[in-house]
């Protein structure tokens, strides 16, 4: 019996990366946030009983979605303009490090995803979302690090290859 042959792509750390949508020159792109090192997300279902007293074993339906994530992003400033590819850390901390009151308009969509020179738009999550929590570290041996909390607001645009 002979063996199929499988063809697969296993991901590492440096394959990811983060983009924020914003606008660049009047247009909304997609800008990829650089120097990422690493990203996570969570997402959960909420489960709702609806067991009868007649019932000697819980039920349970599906209820509300929630997604919550983190990243890891080296603290630096971008010497040059933002551009239609990269910017630098700052634009996800608008959101979180205010002079202002927060608000609707701190919502961002952020993309999720592992670069491997294939199909941009393959192998990567998108959603709206809110920072909601933000660290930055700076110790006297390691580069200093933003480390980013955020909340998805809604359902997910894109999970992987599936457009929702």
């Amino acid at each position: 019996m002979a063996n199929p042959t499988f063809k697969s792509t296993y991901y590492y750390g440096r394959n990811g990366y983060i983009a924020k949508r914003m606008s660049v020159g009047g247009q909304n792109v997609e800008v990829e946030i650089s120097r990422v090192m690493d990203w996570s997300i969570e997402a959960s279902v909420d489960m709702v009983e609806t067991t009868t007293f007649e019932s000697d074993a819980a039920t349970y339906v599906p209820g509300k979605q929630t997604a919550t994530g983190s990243c890891l992003i080296l603290y630096y400033r971008d010497t040059k303009p933002i551009s239609y590819k990269t910017a630098d850390f700052s634009q996800l901390l608008d959101g979180i490090f205010k002079t202002t009151n927060s608000s609707t308009q701190d919502r961002f969509l952020l993309t999720l995803g592992f670069k491997d020179g294939d199909d941009p738009n393959k192998d990567r999550i998108r959603a709206f979302v809110y920072v909601t929590g933000a660290q930055i570290t700076c110790s006297t041996t390691e580069m200093a690090q933003v480390q980013l909390q955020f909340t998805v607001d809604g359902h997910f645009l894109n999970v992987f290859d599936k457009t929702v």
